[in-house]
């Protein structure tokens, strides 16, 4: 996987996280109790801490040019999966109502990502 490749991953990524938090704040508006509200809040929060790393990871590997160590076959594959997993998550939301849970799950393969490219 070169460079580029790791990038689009990175930007497929980062639009999964941006869906996912502009669902939790719509669900925020509809929060029924104040323990929804706190759960979604961390997760908003957490979407954003993620979405944050994501764009640094994205501004420091277009700035680092052909400086970047080879993945593993192995990471290769797992960056694959979970890259394949957004964008089946994009797909299904826009299929089906989505909710909390669309978030939590584009979180998870987020930090999945965001650890894989970080090294």
């Amino acid at each position: 996987m070169d460079l580029q490749q790791i990038i689009a991953a990175i930007e497929t990524t980062l639009t999964a996280v941006s869906a996912a938090i502009s669902q939790v704040q719509s669900d925020l508006r509809s929060a029924a109790t104040l323990n929804d509200v706190k759960r979604l809040n961390s997760l908003l929060a957490s979407l954003q801490a993620t979405e944050f790393n994501l764009q640094m990871q994205s501004a420091n590997l277009k700035a680092a040019g052909a400086t970047v160590p080879a993945l593993s076959a192995e990471d290769v594959h797992s960056l694959n999966s979970l890259t394949a997993d957004i964008d089946k998550a994009i797909v299904n939301r826009s299929a089906v109502a989505a909710d909390a849970d669309f978030a939590a799950d584009v979180f998870a393969k987020a930090k999945s990502i965001e650890r894989l490219v970080a090294g």
